[in-house]
């Protein structure tokens, strides 16, 4: 892009509910210890207490706020003081709860703001599986919708996730810019023969070959659909084992199940949420991503990263990212994934894309370059604020 840089550092703040260990936020701590190099001085604003990477945004030299516990009107008045001194140029909301709160505290104070399509919400399957019920889905919907209005702009994390939410939220095309989460690929590291033989003999491992599903265990992941699909394999190939690495979610008493009933239950492993998964995807044979739906899902730019072959789930997003070079299966269909399955670990994954894949990722993927465009999004936003409404509002 050709967006000239402020002379002045631009001071913008992103809105995030927590600082839990997820998708949003190890991709919002990989971009903002990098947007100095634009003149961006990027600071994060926590509603929520889990801090557990705080001390990596720390390290990483961005402020990171939380607003105190307290009533709902204490909190409100806390957010619109820190906006109002914090002297910023844009505020960037992600997730829902920011959204709906800070997008139309951000507008109050005549600062303009911008928000994030990370996911597929609010369709029918939202509706059914929430634990709040469909009705509570449909009165999250209305509010995402009516406080978009107070945004300038959006930033869609893949061209499927910003057309779906478009529809979904009302919003015009012409305000939807897409800009994909980006991965780290020196942090990742290369596939080497030596660091794959280090961390097999790690594990116990000769020639096993390793199935690797990684992503909490929601209703989203599928990981019950793996664990049925492998059970239809592993007699096949004896030396095989699953692997699934993620913390626990709404999905685990299924996923306990599906294993409790395999009669090669004795190989599924759940590892639990990692911190090495670079590591994992570097000893394993295979990244299977059974998703029933996904807004990016940067564990697989993960595995195009380090050139694991990929089997996943034929949804527009996967096609996306990968450019269709993966083993695809139907969505919640184990049998399919089983053919799938049988196909890899019988060497039918074409050779060359595991190489294809990684120039992708160079090419498309790479931290910096999103950062780069990430930081044009900012200066490109940073004066605009939506007309205000005709009548009422803010």
């Amino acid at each position: 892009s050709n967006t000239s840089h402020p002379s002045a550092p631009l001071r913008v703040v992103a809105c995030i509910y927590d600082l839990r260990v997820g998708g949003a936020e190890t991709s919002l701590l990989a971009e903002y210890r990098r947007l100095h190099q634009y003149n961006i001085d990027a600071s994060v604003l926590c509603l929520g207490e889990d801090r557990t990477l705080e001390k990596e945004f720390a390290a990483a030299g961005v402020p990171v706020t939380f607003v105190p516990p307290g009533s709902r009107w204490s909190r409100g008045r806390y957010i619109v003081r820190f906006l109002r001194h914090g002297n910023f140029a844009l505020v960037h909301t992600m997730l829902f709860w920011p959204d709906v709160i800070v997008r139309p505290l951000a507008r109050l104070c005549r600062i303009p703001v911008v928000s994030s399509l990370t996911n597929e919400y609010y369709g029918k399957e939202h509706r059914q599986h929430s634990h709040h019920g469909a009705l509570g889905v449909i009165v999250a919907q209305v509010a995402d919708a009516l406080t978009a209005k107070c945004a300038a702009g959006f930033h869609a994390i893949s061209a499927r996730s910003g057309e779906i939410m478009a529809r979904r939220l009302g919003i015009r095309n012409s305000r939807i810019t897409v800009i994909y989460r980006g991965r780290d690929l020196e942090e990742l590291g290369r596939r080497t023969p030596e660091r794959r033989l280090a961390v097999r003999e790690k594990w116990g491992l000769r020639e096993t070959f390793v199935f690797l599903c990684v992503g909490r265990q929601d209703y989203q992941k599928a990981h019950e659909i793996a664990v049925l699909a492998f059970s239809e394999v592993a007699g096949e190939f004896p030396d095989s084992v699953l692997w699934l690495a993620g913390r626990e979610g709404g999905n685990s008493p299924l996923v306990q199940s599906a294993i409790a009933q395999s009669p090669y239950r004795d190989r599924i492993v759940c590892l639990g949420e990692r911190s090495d998964v670079a590591d994992l995807l570097s000893a394993a044979d295979a990244f299977v991503m059974p998703s029933r739906f996904e807004g990016l899902a940067g564990s697989v730019i993960e595995a195009m990263s380090l050139e694991v072959p990929l089997v996943l789930t034929d949804i527009p997003v996967f096609r996306e990212v990968a450019d269709n070079r993966a083993l695809f299966f139907r969505r919640d269909d184990a049998e399919g994934l089983a053919a799938s399955l049988r196909a890899v670990a019988a060497g039918e994954y074409p050779a060359g894309w595991v190489e294809e894949l990684r120039e992708r990722a160079e090419q498309v993927f790479d931290i910096e370059s999103v950062t780069a465009e990430l930081a044009n999004f900012y200066v490109k936003n940073c004066r605009k604020l939506p007309p205000r409404p005709r009548t009422g509002g803010f």
